[in-house]
């Protein structure tokens, strides 16, 4: 078997190429040298389509790349068995040779003529400059409008700033002073007033303290937006324990279980971070406040590659049909006879959130308490 492929391929009745040159030294040479030159040339060029079509996977044509690659090295090897039958009549080597180079050709002229409409309809490289200059254009204009709103952005953050400055001196000077006033009268002139009286003066005094804290809340979500982000590792364990600390030195009567889950990190704004936990952590020890075993429990669960925080209590809960207020300004689900409070801590916490690019709910039922979940 193997003979009579090796005879197929090389026979040994036939004679070399070079019979039919009369074994002329320049004729020999000249066809030598040019077979092998084209068999370099043909080897050299397709290697240089296969690193190109390899580098190029966005190529739409890249098959045919390699196609024609194929074609051209298979017509240098045909070159080169084409030199050696100069000196050996393997002509059945160079038959094989040659309809595998046609095949393989027939097949690159099958995929390139469908491919020809799709090549002449791609864009030009006039048409290329054109639409870059278009876009470069649209760049410039879209810059010089940026630039503009940045301006105006600019001028409307001073303004705000000065808005903020008024509220914040201009209205809480009068605060103080109706506060410091209001504890004057009560030290000096208490005794002389009735019962409904004393409660009058100290409703003026309670109602200006809590306009104080509605003026904090408003500078703080004012500036909520435009203060840069300071992001770094913080323990939220820690600060949800020191928060609470601060309660209970506050109300050192009131008994609260408090559960604070250890481990829980993040990466997010410090300072926002702690104002958020302060508002959360606040509303569950306020909410607790007519809870004869009032609970407040801070943890965290992986969710894949999410972290979600929780607070959760035992307090009194609200209406779920009213969570959509929940987080909006001066929406508040108690009134303010029931529980202290502005009406903007909850506003607060969800811009926090939003800004470090997470999500907040709340979940909740009357008079079983509340769980605030969020994400960072």
């Amino acid at each position: 078997m193997l003979r009579a492929i090796a005879d197929y391929l090389g026979p040994a009745s036939l004679v070399p190429q070079g019979y039919c040159l009369l074994w002329r030294q320049d004729l020999v040479t000249l066809h030598a040298v040019s077979d092998i030159v084209l068999a370099v040339a043909f080897v050299i060029i397709p290697a240089g389509l296969w690193h190109f079509a390899r580098h190029r996977t966005d190529l739409e044509f890249r098959g045919l790349f390699l196609l024609f690659a194929a074609v051209i090295l298979l017509t240098g090897i045909t070159h080169l068995i084409d030199m050696i039958t100069t000196w050996m009549p393997i002509y059945g080597a160079h038959g094989v040779m040659k309809a595998l180079t046609a095949t393989v050709a027939v097949a690159a002229a099958y995929v390139l003529w469908p491919a020809i409409p799709k090549a002449l309809s791609a864009p030009t490289l006039a048409s290329l400059r054109d639409a870059n200059r278009e876009m470069a254009k649209l760049v410039t204009d879209r810059d010089a409008m940026l630039a503009a709103c940045n301006a105006e952005l600019t001028a409307a953050n001073r303004e705000l700033d000065a808005f903020t400055y008024t509220i914040s001196h201009d209205l809480r000077r009068p605060l103080t002073s109706i506060n410091a006033y209001g504890a004057k009268l009560a030290e000096t002139h208490g005794g002389q007033l009735d019962a409904a009286g004393r409660e009058l003066l100290e409703r003026i005094r309670q109602t200006s303290i809590t306009t104080g804290a509605l003026i904090d809340d408003l500078i703080h979500m004012s500036r909520l937006t435009r203060v840069p982000l300071q992001m770094t590792s913080v323990d939220l364990s820690a600060m949800a324990a020191d928060i609470i600390k601060e309660l209970q030195r506050a109300e050192p009567d009131r008994v609260v279980t408090v559960l604070i889950a250890e481990g829980a990190t993040a990466e997010c704004d410090r300072d926002l971070m702690r104002l958020a936990l302060a508002h959360l952590l606040k509303n569950a020890w306020k909410f607790t406040s007519k809870q004869e075993n009032a609970k407040i429990e801070f943890g965290y669960q992986r969710r894949g590659t999410k972290t979600m925080y929780y607070i959760r209590d035992n307090g009194v809960g609200f209406d779920m049909a009213h969570a959509g207020r929940l987080f909006l300004p001066f929406r508040r689900l108690h009134e303010a006879t029931e529980f202290s409070g502005t009406g903007i801590g909850l506003a607060v916490v969800a811009r926090i959130i939003h800004r470090h690019g997470g999500d907040i709910k709340a979940e909740a039922s009357l008079g079983k308490g509340t769980s605030i979940t969020f994400s960072l």
